[in-house]
């Protein structure tokens, strides 16, 4: 038994059951810190493919990383251009964000071409997908379809590549909300890996290539030109593409713009890409239309879609991806696959201040 003499005493004895209760306090918030910070950096990655270019990221909060993670994931996303984020719980706010991440350069500019769908807090982020809107962020009473050439074909682009408005996003990403049971996968191929295929002769030739864009809003034009199982070989072509070969030539409702064919992917310049979008290609500067088809099939059957140069993903319901659209061209499965099912995502095109980087000056 505790006897405690006098006020004196008294007034120790409460200052040591304070002086004991703080420290009990400060051990806890110690041992509770340990744990969080334990609990943010216990992610972990995995690498799926044969050459390590998607990195799947588990046990991981996108909402809750700090400026450690952010300056880590960024490191990432420099070599390895598919980082997925399994099971995330995301608005557009949240998104947009988070995407900026891993771009330096990123503006705040609205890129996508979705503007009938886009968020209305978010402006930079478009829903999309197969399915009705009741209510949704500005949305309302709408049906949302893929255009008609996605429906029996998967179409391969890069994002915004050919668009003479805006620079090609460094940043694209697709955060999925509904995933139907069967097809809506997305594929990508590598533009690094194409370019490092090819034999060095040929090399030497498409660094000075240009490729020729046409963006026309006529009935015949881009978001109308159909393509064959190949998703890449259009079957309309329009007279469009046999114009003169101006940058940002304005003709009536088409604009032919011109982009480099082999760009470097970062400032450091070691290595080198093919930036090749089917969704908008005209033809070679350097070629006619008859020879541009030519070689540009060859690129594509023989480098770019190459099976072993493919990555397909199956999506899961909170699934973020995060890619790199100066690197990879990507097609989504054929939208007749799940038509009547739901697929719902938001989109986001990052705008950037980062220029493109020429192999050439032509």
């Amino acid at each position: 038994m505790l006897y405690i003499r006098g006020r004196t005493g008294y007034m120790r004895f409460i200052r040591f059951l304070i002086y004991i209760d703080y420290i009990t306090s400060l051990s806890y918030l110690m041992i509770l810190n340990a744990v969080l910070i334990n609990y943010t950096h216990s992610l972990k990655v995995s690498f799926p493919t044969f050459n390590k270019n998607l990195a799947v990221i588990t046990n991981f909060d996108v909402k809750k990383a700090n400026e450690f993670d952010k300056g880590e994931l960024a490191k990432l996303f420099k070599s390895v251009p598919l980082l997925m984020f399994k099971n995330q719980n995301l608005n557009p706010k949240e998104l947009y964000e988070f995407c900026k991440v891993f771009d330096s350069k990123s503006n705040d500019k609205v890129v996508h071409p979705f503007h009938h769908s886009q968020v209305d807090y978010v402006p930079q982020i478009a829903i999309r997908g197969n399915c009705y809107i009741k209510d949704l962020y500005g949305l309302k009473d709408v049906m949302l379809r893929y255009s008609g050439p996605f429906k029996n074909t998967a179409v391969w682009h890069q994002d915004i590549v050919g668009v003479s408005e805006h620079r090609p996003p460094i940043v694209s990403s697709i955060y999925m909300l509904k995933t139907p049971p069967i097809g809506g996968e997305t594929l990508f191929a590598s533009m690094e890996t194409a370019y490092d295929n090819i034999e060095s002769s040929l090399k030497k030739e498409l660094k000075y290539f240009n490729v020729v864009y046409s963006n026309s809003n006529t009935e015949n034009g881009v978001m109308n030109t159909y393509y064959d199982y190949t998703g890449y070989n259009r079957i309309n072509i329009n007279s469009d593409l046999n114009m003169p070969s101006q940058t940002s030539l304005s003709q009536g409702t088409t604009i032919i713009n011109r982009e480099p064919l082999v760009i470097y992917t970062d400032e450091c310049k070691n290595k080198k890409a093919l930036m090749l979008s089917p969704f908008r290609f005209a033809k070679f500067d350097k070629m006619s239309c008859e020879d541009s088809f030519d070689l540009y099939r060859e690129l594509m059957n023989k480098y770019i879609l190459h099976k072993d140069n493919i990555v397909k993903i199956e999506w899961d319901m909170n699934d973020l991806l995060i890619f790199n659209n100066r690197k990879l061209i990507h097609s989504s499965s054929p939208s007749a696959v799940y038509e009547n099912y739901e697929r719902l995502y938001y989109s986001c095109f990052l705008g950037t201040d980062a220029p493109i980087i020429r192999c050439n000056n032509i």
